[in-house]
C-alpha cells in the first residue's frame, strides 16, 4: 500500500502540474485569440465591401416617377438651331421615358424655314421648336398646340432693325434710293423680311434676298450690300455696325405640340419638359410662359402680303408699292377633272380672311386661285403669298367656275394645290 501510494505520486504530481500550467496558459490561449482576431478584422483585407451605390443619370427621371408612359412610341422632335445644343434634351427624354419611345432630333442650324414650314404642314414634327414666329403661326394653323416658350429669360416681344456699316452716308430711311442695295432674309422671317418691308413701304430698292442673318451681316460688313436687315439684339452690340431704324415689336415664338399626339401625351411632353432641370431648358432655349398674341403680327404679315402683291421679286429693283392691277383675262371653262398647271402672277386679298392668286395657265387661260388664308400654312412647300410669285403651280380635283366673267378655282384642301416648281 505504501509503494502503491509513493508510485502513485509523481503521476498525481504531474497531473496536478499540468492543470496548473493549463490553468494559466487557457487566459493566455484565450487572450492571443481574442488579439489575433482584433488584429485580424482590423486589418484592411478584412474590411466588408461598401454597398455598391445605383449609377444617377445625369438627366434622373422626376422624383419619384421611374419612367413616363406615352401612346406615341417615337418623337420626333424639330429645331432650327445646333444639334448639340439639343442633345441633353434628347438625353433626358431617354431617361424620362426609357427604350419605349423613340426619340429623333430632325432639323439644324442650317434648314430653311420653308422647310421647316412644310415639316409643320405635314405633322413630321411632334415637337416643333419654331425660333419664329412666322412658324408659330404656321403650327397654330395647322393645328399645334402650345406648350412653353422660347427663349423665356427675354422679353416676350423682340424688334427688328435696319442697319448699315458705321461709315456709311445712310443716316435714316429717308437716305434710300432705287440704287441702294439692301440684303433681306427669306420671306418666312419676320425680322429680316416682314418687318422691314412693312417699315420700307413706298421706297424703290435693289434688293437681295433669301439670306440668313449671319450672311446679311456679312454683306453689309464687306460691301456686298449698302443696308441689311436683323433681329435687333444681334445688331446692337456690334461695333461694325450702325443701327438706323427700329421696328415695331414682334412676338416671340414656342415650342407646339403636333395634333397627332393624343391630348394625354401632349399633357405628359409638357410636363416632363418643364420639369427638366434648368441647365437642360436654358440649352434648348425654351421654359415655362405664356402663349404670345400673335393677332397684331398677322395683321401686320396681311398687310405686308397685301402690298407686295404686285412686287416682282424677280426683279433686280423692286418697288414696295402696288400701281395698276392687271386684270383678269376670261376664257371659257376647261374640262372637269383636268389638272391645272400654270405661273403666278400676283395675288390680293378680297377679304380680311381670303386670299386670291393670279394664275397663268400652261393653256394659255388665266385663272383666279381663291382660298382661305390660313390654307396656305397647311400646304407642303408653298411659302407666303409674296414667295409664290413666279412659282409654277398645279391645282387638282378643282373645277373652273365663271365668277364674273373670271374663271375661278376654289381651293379647299392642302392636297388640291401643289408647288411643282421652285425657281
Amino acid at each position: 500500500m505504501l509503494e502503491e501510494r509513493t508510485e502513485s505520486k509523481p503521476q498525481e504530481s504531474k497531473e496536478t502540474l499540468v492543470l496548473v500550467i493549463a490553468s494559466i496558459a487557457a487566459p493566455l490561449l484565450f487572450g492571443a485569440v481574442i488579439w489575433g482576431a482584433s488584429q485580424f478584422l482590423s486589418s484592411p483585407q478584412a474590411k466588408p465591401l461598401p454597398i455598391a451605390k445605383p449609377t444617377i443619370s445625369a438627366t434622373p427621371a422626376t422624383p419619384g416617377i421611374a419612367l413616363r408612359t406615352l401612346q406615341a412610341k417615337s418623337l420626333r422632335i424639330g429645331i432650327l438651331g445646333s444639334q448639340e445644343k439639343y442633345q441633353s434634351l434628347v438625353n433626358y427624354l431617354h431617361a424620362q421615358f426609357g427604350e419605349q419611345v423613340q426619340i429623333v432630333l430632325d432639323g439644324n442650324e442650317e434648314i430653311s424655314y420653308p422647310d421647316a414650314k412644310s415639316k409643320i404642314s405635314r405633322h413630321d414634327w411632334d415637337i416643333a421648336f419654331t425660333l419664329s414666329p412666322m412658324l408659330s403661326v404656321a403650327a397654330k394653323d395647322n393645328g399645334y398646340t402650345f406648350g412653353a416658350r422660347m427663349f423665356p429669360k427675354f422679353e416676350p416681344y423682340y424688334e427688328s432693325a435696319l442697319f448699315v456699316r458705321q461709315e456709311s452716308p445712310i443716316q435714316s430711311l429717308t437716305d434710300l434710293k432705287p440704287t441702294t442695295k439692301m440684303a433681306l432674309g427669306d420671306f418666312n422671317s419676320a425680322s429680316s423680311f416682314y418687318m422691314p418691308i412693312y417699315d420700307l413701304f413706298g421706297k424703290t430698292l435693289r434688293i437681295d434676298m433669301g439670306h440668313r442673318s449671319s450672311e446679311i451681316q456679312n454683306m453689309v460688313e464687306d460691301g456686298r450690300a449698302d443696308i441689311g436687315a436683323g433681329a435687333l439684339s444681334f445688331i446692337q452690340d456690334k461695333p461694325a455696325f450702325r443701327v438706323i431704324h427700329v421696328s415695331r415689336k414682334i412676338p416671340g415664338s414656342g415650342v407646339y405640340f403636333s395634333p397627332s399626339l393624343s391630348a394625354s401625351d401632349r399633357a405628359t411632353i409638357q410636363n416632363v419638359l418643364l420639369s427638366a432641370p434648368q441647365e437642360i431648358q436654358d440649352g434648348a432655349n425654351y421654359g415655362k410662359g405664356q402663349e404670345v398674341d400673335y393677332t397684331s403680327f398677322v395683321s401686320i404679315s396681311r398687310k405686308v402680303e397685301d402690298l407686295l402683291a404686285c412686287a416682282n421679286f424677280s426683279s433686280s429693283v423692286i418697288q414696295l408699292f402696288c400701281g395698276t392691277s392687271e386684270q383678269l383675262s376670261i376664257s371659257p371653262v376647261v374640262q372637269e377633272g383636268q389638272p391645272i398647271i400654270g405661273r403666278v402672277n400676283g395675288f390680293s386679298y378680297p377679304s380680311p380672311d381670303m386670299l386670291t392668286l393670279t394664275l397663268s395657265g400652261q393653256d394659255g387661260k388665266t385663272y383666279r386661285v381663291a382660298m382661305q388664308r390660313t390654307l396656305l400654312n397647311t400646304i407642303p412647300d408653298a411659302p407666303p403669298p409674296p414667295g409664290l410669285n413666279g412659282k409654277t403651280v398645279q391645282i387638282m380635283g378643282v373645277t373652273p367656275r365663271s365668277q364674273n366673267h373670271v374663271l375661278e378655282l376654289q381651293v379647299t384642301a392642302a392636297e388640291q394645290f401643289k408647288i411643282v416648281q421652285n425657281p
